[in-house]
């Protein structure tokens, strides 16, 4: 048992490399929750904190730009939709479906694919028949259409 106890006391000694180490200068930010925090740590955890939101959820001015080169890509073909088909004569779609229409007919343009995920009750089923109205009037396209709907829509 002697030289276990002697390899023990070794081990357990610090090695001179580990102390000729540079000390950080950057703050440890301490644990909140323990006992010792002083008004100043909590400062430092509370800004430090403040700028980990900012940095996750905050967005990038590159990634505005990408988002933006994206949809000029995507969406290279372009049509401004200012009114809907004369096909429709029992109502008048508002603006933001109109900006809707015009999305669809973008797609649609630019051979891509999409969901149209509004609300319920902002007029999903109506931008869609937008669509197809604008199709058959301004693209001369009559179909085929398929066209899968719940029951409780058919009256529409």
């Amino acid at each position: 048992g002697s030289e276990e106890e002697e390899e023990e006391e070794e081990e357990e000694q610090p090695q001179p490399a580990q102390s000729a180490l540079p000390v950080e200068e950057k703050k440890k930010i301490p644990d909140p929750d323990s006992d010792d925090v002083s008004e100043v740590d909590a400062r430092h955890i509370i800004e430090n904190a403040k700028q980990d939101v900012d940095d996750e959820y905050g967005v990038s001015q590159a990634l505005a730009r990408g988002l933006q080169s994206y949809y000029a890509v995507a969406h290279a073909v372009t049509e401004r939709v200012d009114k809907q088909s004369s096909l429709m004569v029992n109502g008048v779609l508002k603006q933001y479906q109109i900006k809707g229409l015009e999305w669809l007919v973008s797609l649609y343009n630019n051979n891509l694919n999409g969901i149209l995920a509004d609300e319920m009750g902002l007029g999903k089923t109506i931008q869609t028949i937008a669509l197809i109205t604008y199709l058959m009037e301004h693209k001369r396209i009559n179909g085929p259409f398929l066209i899968i709907v719940p029951l409780s829509t058919l009256s529409n």
